[in-house]
């Protein structure tokens, strides 16, 4: 995988919330030119700049690369695969979140539901017109 600041191609696949970046690893072996975002890819620039990482899509700086890369894609020729943090909506959680299919956005002054739905705010934000 290479560096996005260096390719000069479109991006045919994109993983966001990526992990160890495996299906963009895949994609890539492939032949098809791939990127993965991570908060963790930014942590060590993180920890000595003392700003937050640029990578994680909760900061201003995070999401304006994840734009760009869809930016950078093949119209109509991207696959984008979003893997959101989930432990904030799972059952488990419950008594700290508070979610309940009453109240699915929680206890917002739990910061992690209230970054979880910054998250799926985000990522669902331009497609809330087509599932309405």
């Amino acid at each position: 995988m290479e560096d996005p600041k260096d390719v000069k191609q479109d991006f045919q696949v994109l993983e966001y919330f990526a992990g160890c970046a495996r299906i963009a690893t895949v994609a890539h072996h492939c032949g098809y030119q791939s990127a993965a975002h991570e908060i963790d890819f930014g942590a060590s620039k993180s920890k000595r700049s003392g700003r937050p990482s640029a990578m994680d899509l909760n900061s201003n700086a995070g999401f304006v690369i994840a734009i760009k890369l869809v930016l950078r894609s093949k119209f109509n020729a991207v696959v984008a695969v979003f893997a959101i943090c989930c432990s904030s909506f799972v059952p488990v959680n419950r008594g700290t979140g508070q979610r309940d299919i009453l109240v699915p956005e929680g206890d917002e002054s739990v910061v992690s539901v209230r970054k979880a739905n910054k998250l799926v705010c985000r990522i669902l934000g331009p497609f809330a017109a087509d599932i309405s």
